[in-house]
């Protein structure tokens, strides 16, 4: 019998990167993602710190630059993480099934990026970002409603992502200008805010970071190890396939550190239902 590890743990990674890559689009324009840095000592699982500049010095003019001043304010920033992992068996029959396997793959990339997403969906909140600047019922949201929106955040790299009832009313007129602004759908909102349906926001708002948490008690029982790096965030995340020999079964998991923080609380603006 041919040895179904290699395709299998391939086609664990194909997969996860293809339902990942799309449920968390919409983050690489409302957040910054940053690596843990090794070298400064940091420890994932326990709060990393993120120094960002805030301001920039004025512009100097004329034919006379001083180079010795200019210098920008930076203010830390505090991300608390967490291990995040999405660990799900592997019969032999699904190894062997390839449809089985992608089905089992499949659902659970989209658990584990809904999970994610909770995770900067739950910064969401008037507390983070004050009152609503829009609120509207999903079957009363109009062009104007969106443009309110729109123009809440006046930067160049803002995005809008919308909840699906919202999303599909003003989605089809495409009008906003392509890879400079952009707007997105996500149907999940239950870890937001009371009535959230929707943010504005430009990368500035929040702060995340990212590490590989390396699962060592089943890395001797390791079949494969990948990394997924989902390009629009900058954020990779482990794909790992092992075997238990006690009862002969397999495991997949999908699994990253990874935490948000509120950023700039002027840059994302929120949407409510009521």
């Amino acid at each position: 019998m041919p040895n179904s590890f290699t395709p299998t743990a391939e086609n664990l990674s194909r997969i996860g990167s293809t339902v990942l890559q799309p449920m968390l689009a919409p983050l690489a324009k409302i957040a910054r993602f940053f690596p843990l840095e090794p070298e400064r000592g940091e420890l994932p699982g326990l709060t990393s710190q993120v120094a960002l500049a805030t301001v920039a010095p004025a512009t100097q003019t004329g034919n006379t630059v001083d180079f010795n001043i200019g210098d920008s304010t930076l203010a830390a920033i505090n991300v608390p993480m967490e291990m995040y992992v999405q660990a799900f068996g592997i019969s032999s029959y699904n190894l062997s099934g390839g449809g089985q396997f992608a089905w089992l793959a499949e659902i659970n990339a989209r658990q584990f990026a809904a999970t994610l997403w909770d995770v900067v969906a739950s910064k969401f909140t008037t507390g983070n970002f004050g009152a609503p600047v829009a609120t509207v019922a999903a079957n009363a949201f109009a062009v104007g409603d969106f443009e309110t929106m729109f123009a809440a955040v006046p930067s160049a790299e803002r995005a809008v992502v919308l909840d699906s009832p919202y999303f599909c009313k003003v989605k089809p007129l495409g009008w906003f200008p392509p890879s400079f602004d952009a707007c997105f759908e996500s149907n999940r909102w239950s870890a937001a805010g009371e009535k959230v349906r929707g943010v504005v926001a430009s990368p500035h708002a929040l702060v995340c970071r990212w590490d590989f948490p390396q699962l060592a008690p089943q890395g001797v029982n390791l079949i494969s190890r990948d990394v997924l790096t989902l390009p629009a965030l900058g954020m990779a995340v482990e794909s790992s396939l092992w075997i238990i020999p006690a009862t002969r079964s397999y495991r997949g998991a999908f699994a990253v550190y990874f935490g948000c923080a509120v950023g700039d609380a002027t840059a994302l603006k929120l949407l409510s239902s009521g």
